[in-house]
C-alpha cells in the first residue's frame, strides 16, 4: 500500500506553495561563520516547535510579526544577533526568531506534489507521495534527486519539487 506525506500548512504562512520564494542570495555575498553561534552565515536551519513567533526586532517585548505553526519549516539564517537569528522563510518574509526556536536538521518543503521513489531513477517503484506543503527530512542531493524521509517513508525525489535545497554560496 502506497502511503501519503501529510502536507499540512504552517498556519498563516502558506497561500499557495506555488508562492515559494527562491533565495537569491545578493551578489557578491560570502558565508561567513558568526561570533555568536559558531556557524555560517547564511546556513538552512528549521523549525524546532510547532509554534514560532517572528518578532520585528530582535528582542522578547518586540511586536510579533509572524506566528509559524509547522514544526520542521526550512528558513534560511540570514543574520545573528546574540542570542537572535533573522530568517527568511520560503515565502521570502524575514524576521527575527529567538535562537532557540530553531534546529539544525535540515528539512525541505514540497512546491508541488510528487513521489518518494525507492531509487533515484524515473522507473523506480514508489515508497511513497507527498502534496504541496509537505515538509521533509533532508539527506542529501546529488544530480538532480535528493535522499529524503518523511513519517517514516525514505528514499528519493526530484530536487527541483522542494524549497530548501539550494541557493546558498558554496553548496
Amino acid at each position: 500500500m502506497l502511503a501519503q506525506i501529510c502536507g499540512s500548512a504552517w498556519g498563516q504562512a502558506i497561500p499557495q506553495p506555488a508562492s515559494f520564494a527562491p533565495w537569491k542570495p545578493p551578489a557578491g555575498i560570502e558565508i561567513r561563520i558568526s561570533e555568536y553561534s559558531g556557524q555560517p552565515v547564511p546556513r538552512y536551519a528549521s523549525l524546532r516547535y510547532d509554534k514560532v513567533n517572528g518578532r520585528h526586532n530582535p528582542d522578547d517585548k518586540a511586536a510579533i510579526d509572524w506566528t509559524y505553526t509547522r514544526r520542521g519549516l526550512p528558513v534560511i539564517v540570514v543574520r545573528e544577533s546574540n542570542e537572535w537569528w533573522r530568517i527568511r522563510d520560503p515565502e521570502g518574509t524575514e524576521t527575527w526568531i529567538k535562537s532557540s526556536q530553531l534546529a539544525g536538521n535540515r528539512t525541505v518543503v514540497a512546491s508541488a506534489a510528487g513521489s518518494v521513489l525507492k531509487k533515484a531513477d524515473p522507473g523506480a517503484p514508489e515508497q511513497a507521495t507527498f502534496v504541496a506543503g509537505s515538509v521533509l527530512q533532508l539527506k542529501s542531493c546529488v544530480d538532480g534527486w535528493c535522499q529524503v524521509e518523511a513519517e517514516g517513508r525514505a528514499g528519493f525525489a526530484l530536487e527541483k519539487l522542494f524549497w530548501g535545497v539550494a541557493g546558498l554560496p558554496a553548496e
